[in-house]
């Protein structure tokens, strides 16, 4: 599915959707968000912790490459492996991961590593050009991100439950 971002309003609106999708299924999610620099995924992360309700700065994690996030129950992690020169870096961060858990991981530059390969995995692309943004979300995702039949919404599908939120 493709999905227009170009104006800032709808971006927020597909991150709402995401934060919806974390804050009523108490389960974990892992977002492989890839795309070039300045594509919007650290804009995507921003607008989607906003709507879980963090009221606090949200910084790029290009430098620290690690931010975490405490929401009540739902425990947020963002990284950008953009500067990592192999995976086993990553396992150097001591990021405590737990699937079990109700939260996510939001990893700019996913193909740095491996994938987790765990329930709830999406892949999200990022897309742009002088005059548009888009967000790709391909098939066979591990939580099932399909296109509605009605043309302005998405459904999301996952081992838990669905959720329906249109455009």
């Amino acid at each position: 599915m493709l999905i227009d971002i170009t104006e800032i309003e709808k971006t927020k609106k597909i991150a709402s959707n995401f934060a919806n999708l974390i804050q009523n299924n108490k389960t974990f999610y892992t977002f492989y968000l890839n795309g070039n620099l300045g594509a919007g995924k650290t804009t995507f992360v921003k607008f989607c912790l906003e709507a879980l309700g963090w009221e606090g700065k949200v910084k790029s994690p290009t430098f620290g490459l690690i931010e975490e996030y405490h929401l009540q129950s739902i425990k947020l992690i963002h990284t950008d492996l953009y500067r990592l020169n192999s995976s086993d870096e990553f396992d150097y961060f001591g990021v405590d991961l737990d699937f079990q858990s109700h939260g996510a991981i939001f990893i700019e530059w996913p193909e740095k590593i491996e994938k987790f390969n765990c329930t709830n995995e999406i892949d999200l692309r990022f897309e742009n050009s002088k005059s548009k943004r888009v967000v790709k979300m391909p098939g066979g995702n591990r939580s099932t991100c399909c296109a509605s039949s009605h043309s302005q919404g998405f459904a999301f599908s996952s081992a838990r439950s669905t959720h329906y939120s249109g455009f």
